[in-house]
């Protein structure tokens, strides 16, 4: 799927498609089996680490068993085949497995968006003196990915909706710690 170069010796590559090939691959989203074909061609070509800044929070809409259940007037045999074949997350899931890969994980503003999916995997922070709890910004819970592929993947990491941009200096902010509701003992 990718560009096949040889990584070099960088710290940090990306993957780049070609405009033919965005176009064979059709719109976003893509299908979940294109991500796991995208993680096996990176890790075939020497990725050390794999990270998409994106929550997987929801079930694959394209995988065959989500067809059956949205196309109208198949036949019985359609929907058995359909049906039969993996879903595009077990896919996705097969292949996280099989690299070093991290998924995003979210901090939610509000309770309604909140999953808290993963939440029992998050690492938890050592402190040495004063409870840093107070300076940190606390959140209602997590947006995080489906089981299938966040016990696939090697970690996950913070995308953080609570950035400041200061344009005077033209920094970005990000907070490299948060809490949730659920996290506060």
């Amino acid at each position: 799927m990718a560009t096949s170069h040889p990584a070099r010796d960088t710290a940090c590559s990306s993957v780049g498609y070609r405009r033919e090939k965005l176009l064979q691959l059709g719109q976003w989203p893509w299908p979940r089996n294109y991500l796991g074909a995208l993680v096996q061609n990176a890790t075939q070509l020497g990725a050390v680490v794999i990270g998409f800044d994106m929550v997987f929070a929801e079930e694959d809409r394209l995988s065959p068993h989500k067809v059956s259940e949205t196309v109208t007037n198949l036949s019985p045999k359609a929907v058995e085949e359909l049906n039969a074949l993996p879903s595009f997350d077990a896919v996705f899931a097969k292949y996280l497995a099989q690299s070093r890969t991290v998924l995003g994980i979210a901090v939610s503003p509000t309770k309604s968006d909140v999953n808290n999916f993963g939440l029992n995997r998050i690492a938890t922070v050592a402190t040495l003196g004063e409870d840093p709890n107070p300076y940190l910004r606390n959140f209602p819970g997590l947006i995080g990915n489906l089981e299938i592929l966040d016990e696939a993947a090697s970690g996950r990491g913070m995308i953080s909706l609570d950035q400041g941009f200061d344009a005077s200096s033209g920094v970005c902010r990000s907070p490299m710690l948060s809490i949730t509701g659920l996290s506060q003992r």
